[in-house]
């Protein structure tokens, strides 16, 4: 038998072959890592917090009455008028919004409406 050279034996890393378990930093690490140099890209894509100004003003939802529903003089604060429905009568209504159906009705009728 000849003399062979002696080998060293492969541990680890050098015996996968280049497939090896590697953690979620080899694929951009984990939350926001990776927004730096050329992070602007990913920044615009995906980042809500990038294009917020300012803030969003909170608005009540108003509700609503149909002319049918109206048999008095009312006032109606926060609330909207809507024309389904006739007047059964002249009244004077206030409220914080008409429909152009509902104004139409309204003076149709021989009443007043009036905006808060």
């Amino acid at each position: 038998m000849g003399l062979s050279r002696k080998t060293k034996k492969k541990r680890g890393y050098s015996r996968r072959l280049g497939l090896r378990r590697r953690g979620s930093g080899n694929r951009g690490g984990v939350g926001r890592a990776g927004w730096g140099k050329r992070g602007k890209q990913k920044k615009t894509k995906y980042s809500t917090e990038e294009r917020k100004k300012g803030f969003t003003p909170i608005k009540e939802k108003m509700e609503w009455i149909n002319l049918s529903d109206v048999d008095k003089n009312l006032e109606l604060k926060n609330k909207r008028v809507l024309g389904k429905g006739d007047l059964k009568g002249k009244f004077t209504i206030k409220a914080s919004y008409f429909t152009k159906k509902a104004k139409e009705k309204i003076e149709q009728a021989g009443g007043k409406w009036i905006e808060l």
